[in-house]
Formats: structure tokens, sequence, C-alpha cells
């Protein structure tokens, strides 16, 4: 008996891409014996966690931290157009701009520079989903972080 909840999760995670690639019409995987954790979706959910966290990190200034994940963040949308051949490159090039300055805030030290930038980043999310289909995934400023286990403070 505790053998199906385990077949069914199994079951699941094997028909995600398949279940990913009808949503999406850009989320195409180049394989279909893709495993679940590189869907496009998982990838995305990697990328709003770094989001979320971009935005505790320039809120406390700590401009270290804030390159860091601004460059972590730039590989991930890297890793999402290198592997879903089909996504829209000219809007992944929207949110380019917006990191270079993310890390230029950083480097800067320019707490206004980085508010400016992260709302650009956050628009060219935005954007990109609309040109994907999928408007209704809208990124905002996040209202609260779920990382209390990390300290943003330098």
């Amino acid at each position: 008996m505790k053998r199906f909840p385990a077949a069914f999760l199994i079951l699941s995670l094997m028909l995600a891409p398949a279940m990913a690639a009808e949503d999406v019409p850009f989320a195409t995987p180049p394989f279909a014996s893709e495993p679940a954790v590189s869907t496009l979706a998982n990838i995305m959910a990697n990328i709003q966690l770094r989001h979320i966290k971009l935005w505790s990190i320039g809120k406390a200034k700590n401009w270290d931290l804030l390159n860091y994940e601004a460059q972590k963040l730039e590989r991930d949308f890297y890793v999402a157009s290198g592997f879903y051949r089909s996504l829209p490159i000219d809007n992944i090039a929207l949110v380019a701009q917006p990191l270079r300055r993310l890390m230029e805030a950083a480097n800067k030290k320019d707490h206004s520079l980085y508010v400016r930038a992260f709302d650009e980043l956050t628009a060219g999310c935005n954007s990109c989903h609309e040109a994907g289909q999928v408007g209704y995934i809208r990124i905002q400023i996040p209202k609260s972080s779920p990382f209390s286990n990390q300290n943003f403070e330098r």
C-alpha cells in the first residue's frame, strides 16, 4: 500500500516535462526523456527564488552578495535559454541589461541604481511571460522573504 504514493509521485515527475510542453508553447524540451528536474517550470522556480533574494539583499545593501546572486541569476537565465531552444531569446535579452545594472549598482554601492535595475528586471520577466503566452504569471516586488534562515545584512 505504501508503494502506491511513491509510484504516483514517480509517474507524475516523469510526465512533468510533457505537461509543461502542453501548457507553455515555447517550453518544449529538446528531448522527450528529459528528467523532471530540468523542466522550465523548475528552472523558473529557481529564478523566482533568486529574484526574491535579490530584493532582500538590495534592501540590506549587501553589495557583495547582490553581485554574487545577480551573476547566479544571469547563469540561470542562460541555462534556460540554452536548454529550451524555442524560448523567445529576444525577450530573455530584456533581463540582460537590468542584470548588468544590478551588478553595476553592487560595484558602485548605489541603492537608487539598484532599485531602478530591479524594477527593470521585474518588467523584463513579465514581458517574457507575455511573449510566451503565460502572461498570467506576473512577477512583482516581493512583499516578504521565505529566507528567514539567512541574514542578508553585511
